[in-house]
């Protein structure tokens, strides 16, 4: 697999990586990758999944959704405080309202799924993985269908969860916006960052955690009024909020960009991410849309598109391993392809040698055939 072309997925792959270079066998310790335990209870309605180092829990009375995020070495009892919850706004046209002034002011209707409280819900076995699949319709606050659902995969790897969201449209729907994940966070993790998806503004680099106008690391602190709210019409690349050297949690798109920037509008731009601050209760506000259209009362037509089939979206959520107790110190070393400094040829001895005098990681960079030697490195791998 390219690094280059998995940068969103690099979390995942070097911490997995930097377990699999430092331990052998033998020397295993407790974060090494583990299976998780499975409790399903009907009664409370809860299916749990853990690892001696973290918990998440579904909610199978509000739409199966993941209602809990516990890291055992961590200090907040649960890193959401609301469930994590997907939903719809559709453009509703009152009956009797022929007048195309009275149309335009009609208000939207919001569905989620945390509404449905008899979901399906089902857990099989992949490998190693863990599958839970829930699929769950989409309900006004009074119990209204919308006729659409949704069916979220949830697949349990260590470290992180891979999810894919579908959002399914049987038949042709006026949507105002879609939202694949919004949720409040511990106030606790006030500290995030992100990468930008603005491709195409000025100085921007895919790679980088800034993009000239943007900031890449802020703060927002619940219960204050001091932290402006975050707010793109690009869904980011990626996003990680954090007690800052205690805990944390990731969110990040898979490779298939195309999900987030051209699937529902056909045009990138047309999303809405936010992250803000919630008093009551206090948390931090998260929304993910990879459709959002304004309403402007001053066209006739328009903030909505009519909609029809199946829209897929990918992405992951990671929480650290945490043992408990700090972490050893950790030597890295950088060499230039298969040379060393002095550009002469590293040999196994030298290998040998940086092991023993403590360096854990080698990171190669040389991208291509650099020295012409007909030996290629894929820059970034370990």
């Amino acid at each position: 697999m390219s690094l280059r072309r998995n940068r969103m997925a690099l979390p995942v792959i070097i911490l997995f990586c930097l377990a699999c270079c430092a331990l052998a066998p033998a020397q295993q310790r407790g974060w090494w990758p583990q299976s998780y335990k499975v409790d399903r209870d009907e009664a409370a309605g809860t299916l749990v999944l853990s690892t001696p180092y973290y918990t998440f829990e579904h909610d199978l009375k509000k739409g199966g959704a993941l209602s809990r995020i516990t890291l055992t070495h961590g200090r907040a009892r649960n890193l959401l405080v609301s469930p994590v919850e997907s939903r719809i706004r559709l453009m509703v046209r009152p009956e009797g309202l022929q007048d195309a002034q009275a149309r335009r002011r009609a208000p939207g209707a919001t569905f989620s799924d945390l509404r449905d409280n008899a979901p399906k819900v089902t857990h099989t076995k992949s490998g190693k993985a863990e599958v839970v699949t829930v699929e769950a319709s989409l309900l006004s606050e009074n119990g209204k269908n919308s006729g659409a659902r949704v069916r979220t995969t949830y697949n349990y790897r260590w470290g992180y969860v891979k999810v894919r969201k579908q959002f399914i449209l049987d038949s042709p729907t006026d949507l105002v916006s879609l939202t694949a994940l919004t949720a409040l966070l511990d106030p606790s993790l006030s500290d995030y960052g992100w990468r930008p998806a603005a491709m195409e503004e000025n100085g921007n680099s895919p790679f980088n955690w800034t993009n000239g106008q943007i900031r890449g690391w802020g703060k927002m602190r619940p219960g204050t009024h001091m932290d402006l709210p975050f707010r793109t019409r690009f869904v980011p690349r990626y996003l990680v909020f954090a007690n800052h050297g205690i805990e944390g949690l990731e969110w990040f798109v898979t490779d298939d960009l195309h999900q987030w920037d051209y699937q529902m509008t056909g045009q990138p731009g047309t999303g809405y991410c936010e992250i803000g601050a919630s008093n009551e209760p206090l948390g931090v506000r998260l929304n993910i849309e990879p459709m959002s259209l304004p309403w402007n009362p001053l066209l006739a037509k328009g903030g909505y598109l009519k909609l029809k089939g199946t829209y897929t979206f990918d992405y992951y959520l990671g929480v650290p391993v945490l043992e408990g107790h700090a972490q050893k110190l950790w030597l890295h070393e950088s060499v230039r392809g298969i040379r060393n400094r002095d550009g002469k040829e590293i040999t196994e001895g030298e290998i040998r040698k940086l092991a023993d005098s403590g360096i854990r990681e080698m990171t190669l960079h040389n991208d291509g055939d650099a020295f012409q030697d007909g030996i290629f490195w894929r820059d970034g791998s370990y």
